[in-house]
């Protein structure tokens, strides 16, 4: 008899920790990645100067900005030692952001775009993820769907609709917009660590060209040493009941 209700002790203790940690997953904020501007005094076309500039007032940096679409995703806007708070990533380079995070579910990202007007590009950047265990994964982004200049007015959700990568309105002031993308990977990456996050700019021209200004990766829930031990303390008491039978 106290083995049979170890047994369901042991099952219902599980069940809970299983519940609860389906019920947490974590958002881990990324910013540390390398940054080549400050968009809220001038740099690269984005900031005070530019044409079609004006200011950024309201800007949150450094501080927080939560986005104002339906994932509300927050993202910590951080200066670097320089002052600069997000990265500009000219036409043909790329931006590698190393992450190092286990059970990655969904990338969250704040990106815009610079010079590149009222002309869909397709295959405007491309987004790459790599795992540890050979995972990888790649999203191709257009302008105009994904994103737009930052100094035009916001996408429409007809143009929003078409994205893949779910990309909405996050922040606006004046005539500035800046767009949140979810990128949900694929499930091999929630056993093995995403190493890291490659955007490359593929078909920009000249001057036009996407820029990152907030990183979020939500880590999904593993497996604890508790569930592990609650499952271990089933077994045995089922090994018990079994041998007094």
């Amino acid at each position: 008899m106290a083995a049979r209700y170890l047994v369901i002790l042991a099952m219902l203790y599980m069940l809970s920790l299983m519940t609860a940690a389906s019920a947490s997953p974590s958002l881990v904020e990324i910013t540390n990645f390398s940054k080549n501007m400050n968009i809220a005094t001038g740099g690269n076309g984005w900031g005070v100067g530019a044409t079609g500039g004006g200011d950024w007032s309201g800007w949150p940096g450094p501080g927080t900005l939560t986005s104002s679409g339906s994932l509300g995703t927050t993202f910590a806007i951080v200066n670097d030692s320089s002052g600069n708070d997000a990265t500009y990533i000219e036409a043909g380079k790329s931006l590698t952001v190393n992450l190092g995070l286990a059970n990655a579910g969904t990338v969250y990202t704040l990106m815009s775009a610079a010079w590149t007007g009222t002309g869909q590009m397709t295959n405007f950047a491309t987004v790459t993820f790599t795992g540890s265990a050979g995972a990888t994964e790649s999203f191709n982004l257009s302008d105009n769907v994904d994103m737009s200049d930052w100094a035009m007015a916001p996408l429409s959700s007809t143009a929003l609709a078409t994205s893949k990568v779910n990309a909405q309105v996050a922040w606006t002031s004046s005539n500035h917009t800046i767009y949140e993308q979810a990128f949900t990977l694929s499930s091999a990456f929630q056993s093995q660590t995403l190493v890291s996050m490659q955007i490359t700019a593929i078909n920009a021209s000249g001057s036009a060209a996407p820029g990152l200004f907030g990183l979020d990766v939500q880590a999904l829930p593993e497996p604890s040493s508790a569930l592990l031990l609650g499952m271990q303390l089933a077994c045995v008491a089922a090994l018990g009941l079994s041998r007094r039978r």
